[in-house]
């Protein structure tokens, strides 16, 4: 059963975004909950469904043609429910093997970016209904340094890779996996972050035991009570909304976690652009 939050965010525009994270796609994935995703959306028929990374548990679960045709196969039928803007998680772009490498799927993202009504923002840009959606990917090695997540030696490359792509005669939606690195006090001054109305996250899978305030138990890199796990709130003139995800443990987790994804019930969250503030639904 899917967990529907709604959330209402002020705007001059009046659209309706489904958020999803987190799907961690696999070769065994269950078609019931990508049905049920689907028929979720169907009912709820948003204006805009963004997808903020981690559709892949790695990058190489496309080379399979079955699980390459049921994954496309569902996309494309989302997409005739409303426009798909992708951006594009860790787990995207990573295999393991013993040690997690990095590398990007350019013939599984081109599959992606094919399909009609769906766009893949790699560091890159789109913009419809006078809406700029922005989609941000941090360097790889983000992620794989150790200790992980640090987000210091980063800090110039958002600006870096999508200041050019800044439209202030537009709504600005950026689009990042992770909430760590846009919540960061040094790249909340960078241009991009002072620019952007509204950002979309996951990656944090509500720190798996939500807690007051936005925090959450741990985060992905073992972080102890995360600030920014879950939910929406507001820093400066900046809205966020962190996705609970689809999954709570991924499948390349520690079996015994597994059972966990059946306690967590797969959330979309449903964003309503408004100039009228109205009561959330949590």
């Amino acid at each position: 059963m899917i967990k529907n939050t709604d959330i209402t965010v002020l705007s001059r525009l009046h659209k309706t975004l489904a958020l999803l994270s987190d799907i961690h796609y696999t070769e065994n994935y269950s078609k019931k909950k990508l049905q049920e995703i689907y028929f979720n959306l169907k009912e709820h028929h948003p204006d805009y469904i963004c997808i903020v990374g981690d559709f892949f548990d790695q990058s190489i679960v496309l080379k399979e043609k079955t699980s390459k045709e049921i994954f496309l196969a569902w996309l494309e039928h989302i997409s005739m429910i409303a426009p798909v803007i992708i951006s594009i998680g860790n787990h995207d772009v990573a295999l393991r093997n013993r040690k997690w490498k990095y590398q990007f799927p350019k013939e599984e993202i081109d599959a992606i970016a094919s399909i009609p009504n769906v766009s893949v923002l790699d560091n890159d840009s789109i913009i419809k209904d006078n809406i700029c959606f922005l989609g941000y990917t941090p360097p790889y090695t983000y992620y794989d340094n150790s200790p992980h997540e640090q987000v210091e030696p980063y800090i110039d490359n958002i600006d870096q890779k999508l200041k050019s792509h800044l439209r202030e005669d537009c709504y600005q939606i950026l689009l990042c996996h992770t909430p760590i690195y846009v919540t960061h006090p040094r790249v909340r001054e960078t241009e991009v972050l002072r620019s952007i109305d509204l950002v979309l996250s996951g990656h944090m899978h509500r720190g798996i035991i939500p807690l007051k305030g936005n925090y959450g138990l741990i985060s992905p890199c073992k972080k102890i009570f995360p600030k920014y796990a879950w939910g929406d709130f507001t820093i400066g003139n900046t809205q966020y909304v962190i996705s609970g995800g689809v999954i709570a443990f991924s499948n390349v987790s520690p079996a015994v976690f597994h059972l966990f994804n059946f306690i967590h019930p797969p959330h979309i969250e449903y964003i309503h652009l408004s100039n009228v503030k109205k009561k959330q639904l949590k």
